[in-house]
């Protein structure tokens, strides 16, 4: 029997936590009319994590595919699990997330019974860890959404769509997501999916949790991540929106010298291990947006102009000092 659901989880060098995956899939409810395959897209291909796909069926009866893409970045991984899936759904989650025991049939009925075309499942931070330093857009920032009610961005943790979307929409972009620039891989799908009209359907109450390395709480790894937003948000808002900065270097030297000025002000923030304050946050988003528009002046626009008026990557300002639509 053919499939109805191929659910797609991409890894990279994350072997431990892929079987904690594997086996929160293998204990999901897999009723008669949802038949599934898990195709595991190894996107570091390594012999511990063919090892971790020890058999061809789950506990549950799910056949397990195991699937090598050499050419690093997520889009890629991504483009090759759905080039191989053959069911009528794709369900995404991710190498270091737990899923419930009803995932399948709640993310995918909506779909096959023809009341939607993509599902945004709901995303929340595993419990050990939550910090007390936290906003809730550090939370964003971890891709939790459960208070999200009204956002309508696909995530890769947790996320659904028809296959019949790809007859009109193209695959994920392998210049973004992790692996390329970092970020920005399913928001630039997503806006291509309402674009093209299909309908996409937040379902935030069926929750995933994510069980990240904590390394990506450290203040490190948060600049590190501002930086690929704004490029991220560059690349979209140049190939996407058609948008330009005149001088985007001189805008890029301005946010460094701000960044410094601040850090001498706030010279109490840089002693901590975890986190990051928002306001260092956004000027480190913004180097890295004008630095990529820099990168990116006088290349040939890779889509056409967006139709819609929404910032074409979440957590884009809508506005952006020195841009303009081209």
């Amino acid at each position: 029997m053919l499939p109805k659901v191929s659910i797609i989880v991409c890894t990279c060098n994350r072997v431990d936590s892929l079987r904690e995956t594997i086996g929160s899939v293998g204990h999901c409810r897999n009723a008669e009319d949802f038949p599934s395959e898990l195709i595991i897209v190894d996107n570091g291909p390594s012999d511990a994590t063919r090892g971790a796909v020890v058999s061809s069926y789950l506990e549950n009866g799910i056949p397990v595919r195991y699937i090598e893409e050499s050419r690093l970045g997520k889009g890629f991984a991504y483009n090759t699990g759905m080039a191989e899936a053959r069911g009528g759904v794709f369900l995404f989650t991710d190498d270091d997330v737990r899923v419930p025991t009803d995932w399948i049939e709640r993310m995918c009925r909506p779909i096959l019974s023809g009341v939607c075309d993509a599902v945004i499942g709901g995303i929340r931070l595993a419990e050990h860890l939550r910090r007390d330093w936290m906003t809730p857009r550090h939370r964003v920032l971890l891709a939790e959404n459960i208070d999200d009610v009204d956002g309508t961005f696909l995530t890769g943790a947790n996320m659904a769509f028809s296959a019949s979307v790809l007859e009109r929409v193209p695959g994920f972009d392998p210049e973004l997501g992790p692996g390329a620039l970092g970020f920005g891989d399913d928001t630039l799908f997503s806006t291509q999916i309402r674009e093209a009209g299909y309908r996409i359907m937040p379902l935030r109450d069926c929750v995933v949790e994510h069980h990240f390395d904590s390394s990506r709480l450290s203040r490190k790894a948060f600049k590190e991540r501002a930086y690929k937003e704004g490029r991220s948000i560059a690349f979209g808002r140049y190939h996407h929106g058609h948008e330009t900065v005149p001088a985007p270097l001189l805008y890029s030297m301005k946010r460094r010298l701000r960044l410094a000025y601040e850090r001498t002000r706030h010279w109490q923030d840089s002693r901590a291990r975890e986190g990051i304050p928002l306001w260092e946050l956004d000027i480190i988003t913004s180097i890295g947006f004008f630095d990529e528009m820099h990168r990116l002046r006088g290349q040939a626009r890779k889509f056409p102009k967006a139709t819609e008026a929404a910032p074409v990557l979440a957590g884009a300002p809508r506005e952006v000092e020195g841009s303009s639509a081209a």
